[in-house]
């Protein structure tokens, strides 16, 4: 059962799970009440299920008084109704008043999050109820107010002291410098932080570790303490979580030298004598308490440590999780230091220490760090790692993601862009590999034949370097395949049954993981061959960085992701040096920042994580450059539905994808559906490159959130879930502001739309706005200034007749269990002109759990017009997982090349949701609801109309004007202008001294200069078709 009571910025609530081992049952919680003597008291709640729990079948809610059910109601939605019920019965006398949940008559209590939320006694009339809430509502506004202003005072504070600061301990910075005491108590030791507040950490060695810390706030006790956990020993085969009596507990030493407590415990299971030892050093560190714990081998599994008693304040991507808001007006965090530890996980609650493959756990060694303050941004744990050496490099830098198509199409592609002064890419090429994407690593060489084989890749790297451009091809350690000429068996990585652990199932492959302490054997072997045949200067790794560990008990350091961490920073050192330039990864692992230089990619639906920055651009983004905000296909809402990898996101999308970037302090990425689209291509390269300048690298601050109208910390911030609007300064005067709220926000002459953006400073100017009520963007960095109007009309690829794919139901052997067949009908309407690979993929909350990818028994190039093609059926079984309750059944079609469009353009289509019936983990039956086509996104042309300069009208960005989009370059003679496209036709004005005007054709011809005209402070021209160029001479 699960009872936990939270707080939200909506009110407070309480949390329930109905239990479901050893079967279904119901959860509660009593409430002792004196009821006032009124026949008008009445109970008043809200109740609703929590957003994201799909495997739910509803949940019973219930008020008990005693035996009497006072309410009841079967609860389906996921959103908060009111409900009420009288008292009446219960006036003047003591009751016991009991919440309860339970599964239902189904019985199922499968993502039964229950949620009860402004639970109320009301007694009195309606107008005596309706004055007391009046009054409450003006004392609470009275205080808000209040703490508004307070926060308002706090965002004014220079936060350069967390940013600058550099450190090898997680523990968090202060603003202020403490002065550090620790005294003894009669049994208490107390470890004094005295600074702008005195945090008092008073422990008891007698009691368990951490339930025997309390901790005082300039004198006042936080009731209950902050903290909850200890050691998880492990005695007799069985866990025992601490303090427990089950088990004896002494103290053995307790020892106190200059500033460090030195305490030595045994713990005793009475049943068998068993023992286990643990020692603790503690001591004070800034505004912390820091421990260290050391068990002796196989007598402990883990050790719990995280924050207790508040509400979770949102900090997206931090290392230790978020910390918590108390309603003593302090925050709390904990923070487990994980290259200090010999654990095989470390998370949010602490550590764990799985066995090896031999049955034995690691030695326990782990440094702890609990944390409470006054200010939000002083409980953020530190990164120990030194900053990027690439930082300055990657502020001139956007990501390309280039995926596939034959190579010399890529280099003539980047020739092109460079007449629009697109000439600083770190381009990632990712599919390249002799088998093509996901196959046969490490043997991956020579590159594919198909694309254009070695030759075609070399002279891409190179010219791509010419250019100005970074260029590097992804590689993988992390998968290996079984396929592979290297494959060594004895190199995989083992699970603690000493089975292989699965990798990535590319529908043919299922690949497994390497060994961490094999990963610099292969890097050494393959990794300098990359750089011979194609002159790389950058690196990329797919996956990394991994928290995969090796328990294998013959291995090196198995059990200990500490160990699978510095093998990343091996790797990362290696790559440095052989490629002369940044290593940038898949992911974005705060962990490691600094050991590496970049990434991207959190998961998917990443346009749900609160725009919370405080912990990116403090911690991280000194130390590591990150860029965009995901894979396009993870950010969108509908991830890797229809049109996957193909869709071209609308302006509106772009945008709100840009100001998440420039929010987190990121640095561009143009993702490779974008490249068809040069227009959309140079608006996020150069507004990117301008916002880079303006931060890459650069420490912030200030860092503050409008509330009520005031500009506050993010702390004050955080507690109100206001986090829309956002204002960051950076080191040198530099200014970015970004708007999240429908509401326009006015920043000096810049109104800033919804996903809005703005930078001023010395460094560069940037923006997207309104002029004259149209939205449109500026970007002025170095000699380049870029303008948008907005006019241009985004080119749809034409949708080809349909190839559409239905399900029919599935058949299982005996009726029931996993297995189960399927099969899929294809309604051909066009001819298709090459053998593709069919794949079947079925997703839980968008992963692809299982496939089934395929050749058709009758090839695709034999399919005719009119004709209905029956593909299967094809026997599969459902994965093992107690928490999957229904997949998604996504079918498309593939060669070295790609996806293929089927219906209304869309290259893949979901045609049903496969509903699984489960005992525990392991499926009982299958299912499948047949579902018609969705709505393709992207197939509707109004909706990248929308916002659009249709009417033409020009706009006046200061140093120049325009109805169309612009590159301006300056130099000693003059400026070069370029149209967006080339060949648009669009009206010019040039701000201050024109002396001429020449336009410029291709392959540089001179062409008849434009007719040229003087009004309003800038000389006007119109441009041409045929024209590429323009060059205004002063």
């Amino acid at each position: 059962m699960y009872f936990v009571p939270e707080e939200t910025p909506d009110g407070a609530q309480v949390f329930m799970h109905c239990p479901w081992r050893p079967g279904p049952g119901v959860a509660f919680a009593d409430y002792s009440l004196n009821l006032p003597a009124t026949d008008r008291v009445r109970l008043q709640c809200e109740i609703g299920l929590r957003a994201g729990a799909r495997g739910t079948d509803g949940v019973t809610y219930r008020v008990k008084d005693g035996t009497t059910t006072l309410f009841e109601k079967h609860c389906t939605w996921k959103e908060f109704r009111p409900f009420e019920g009288s008292l009446a019965g219960n006036a003047g006398k003591d009751a016991t008043l009991r919440l309860e949940v339970d599964p239902g008559p189904a019985r199922n209590s499968t993502d039964d999050w229950s949620l009860w939320r402004n639970v109320l006694l009301l007694a009195g009339t309606d107008e005596q109820i309706a004055a007391s809430k009046a009054r409450a509502e003006a004392e609470a506004a009275k205080l808000r107010a209040a703490d508004v202003e307070r926060g308002r005072t706090l965002a004014e504070i220079s936060l350069l002291p967390l940013t600058a600061h550099r450190s090898d301990s997680v523990c968090p910075s202060v603003l202020r410098p403490t002065k550090l005491s620790v005294s003894k108590e009669g049994d208490l030791y107390v470890f004094r932080c005295r600074g702008d507040q005195v945090i008092e950490y008073r422990f008891d060695p007698r009691q368990s570790l951490l339930t025997g810390v309390a901790v005082l706030v300039d004198g006042t006790p936080l009731d209950p303490s902050p903290f909850f956990g200890g050691p998880r020993v492990y005695l007799d085969g069985r866990e025992f979580s601490t303090p427990t009596k089950s088990l004896g507990t002494e103290l053995t030493e307790a020892q106190l030298a200059g500033q460090k407590l030195t305490c030595a415990y045994r713990y005793t299971n009475p049943e068998t004598g068993s023992t286990a030892t643990l020692t603790a050093i503690l001591w004070p560190e800034g505004k912390s308490l820091g421990m260290e714990v050391r068990g002796e081998p196989d007598r402990f599994s883990g050790f719990t440590a995280k924050p207790y008693g508040g509400r979770e304040v949102p900090t997206p991507f931090a290392v230790g999780g978020p910390p918590v808001w108390r309603r003593e007006g302090v925050y709390v965090s904990t923070v487990a230091d994980v290259m200090a530890s010999d654990a095989s996980g470390v998370g949010r609650d602490g550590v764990t220490y799985t066995p090896l493959t031999n049955s034995k756990r690691n030695a326990m060694r782990d440094r702890f760090y609990l944390t409470v303050a006054g200010r939000y941004e002083e409980t953020l744990s530190n990164l120990t790692h030194q900053p990027s050496p690439s930082l300055a490099d990657l502020a001139h830098r956007v990501v390309l993601d280039g995926w596939n198509g034959p190579f010399a199409d890529d280099e003539k592609w980047l020739q092109d862009m460079a007449a629009y002064s697109v000439t600083g890419f770190l381009m990632i090429k990712h599919v390249w590999q002799r088998d093509g994407y996901d196959q046969t690593y490490p043997n991956v060489m020579p590159a594919n034949a198909a694309q254009g084989g070695d030759k075609a890749l070399r002279s891409l790297s190179l010219a791509a370097q010419k250019l100005g451009h970074r260029f590097c091809v992804h590689e993988n350690f992390y998968d290996y395949y079984p396929n592979a000429e290297a494959f060594r068996q004895e190199d995989c990585a083992l699970d603690t049954q000493g089975k292989t652990i699965p990798g990535w199932d590319n529908g043919t492959v299922r690949a497994v993981i390497l060994k961490p302490s094999k990963l610099m054997d292969y890097a050494h072997e393959f990794t300098p061959e990359v750089k011979r045949r194609y002159e790389c200067d950058a690196a990329y790794h797919d996956i990394m960085p991994t928290w995969h560990v090796d328990f294998d008990a013959n291995a090196p350091h198995a059990g200990k992701v500490r160990v699978t961490h510095e093998q990343t920073r091996a790797l990362c050192d290696f790559d440095r040096r052989l490629f002369g330039g940044p290593v940038v990864f898949e992911a974005a692992d705060p962990t490691l920042a600094g050991v590496y230089d970049g990434g991207s990619n959190h998961g998917v639906d990443t346009y749900t994580t609160p725009v919370a920055v405080a912990y990116e651009l403090l911690k991280v983004h000194p130390r590591m450059s990150n860029h965009g905000f995901g894979y396009y296909e993870r950010w969108l809402p509908w991830g890797y539905g229809p049109g996957w990898g193909t869709y071209v996101m609308t302006d509106r999308e772009l945008d709100k994808y840009r100001a998440y970037q420039v929010a987190f302090g990121r640095t561009g990425f143009v993702g490779q559906q974008l490249m068809k689209h040069p227009h959309g291509v140079v608006r996020e390269y150069h507004l990117m490159q301008a916002f880079a300048r303006a931060y890459a690298g650069k420490l912030v601050q200030h860092l503050q959130y409008r509330v009520d109208g005031q500009w506050v910390d993010a702390g004050t911030a955080a507690r109100y879930g206001q986090f829309d609007a956002l204002h960051v300064e950076y080191e040198g005067g530099q200014h970015v502001y970004v708007n999240l709220a429908a509401a326009p926000v006015q920043v000096d002459r810049h109104q800033l739309p919804q996903y809005g953006v703005l930078t001023f400073g010395p460094r560069a100017e940037a923006w997207t706005a309104r002029r004259d009520s149209q939205v449109c963007d500026f970007a002025k960095y170095d000699d380049v200034t870029y303008a948008d109007a907005r006019s241009h009309v985004w080119q749809l690829p034409a949708t080809l007749p349909p190839v559409e794919p239905t399900v029919t139901e599935p058949k299982q052997p005996g009726g029931q269990g996993k297995e189960f067949e399927l099969t899929v009908n294809w309604k051909v309407s066009r001819k298709l002109d090459r053998d593709y690979t069919l794949f079947w993929h079925f997703r839980h909350n968008g992963k692809i759990e299982f496939q089934a990818d395929h050749k058709p028994n009758k090839p695709t190039t034999n399919w005719q017009v009119n004709e209905t093609v029956v593909d299967g059926p094809i026997r599969l079984s459902v994965k093992d997982d107690a928490d999957a309750t229904g997949y998604d059944f996504v079918v498309g079609m593939y060669d070295a090349d790609g996806r293929v469009p089927l219906v209304r353009g869309a290259d893949e289509v979901v045609i049903g949701r496969l509903a699984v019936k489960r005992e525990g983990a392991e499926a009982t039956s299958v299912t499948l609801e047949p579902t018609a086509p969705d709505r393709t996104p992207g197939a509707d042309p109004q909706e990248y109309r929308a916002g659009a300069n249709t009417a033409r009208n020009v706009l006046d960005f200061g140093a120049l004007a325009t109805n169309g989009a612009v590159v301006m370059r300056s130099t000693k003679q003059g400026r070069e202008l370029t149209p967006v496209p080339i060949g648009a036709v669009m009206t010019l004005g040039l701000a201050g001294e024109v002396r001429q005007v020449l336009a410029v054709g291709a392959q540089g011809r001179p062409l008849p200069a434009p007719k040229r005209s003087r009004h309003g402070g800038k000389t006007w021209f119109d441009t041409t078709a045929e024209a590429e160029g323009y060059r205004a001479a002063k």
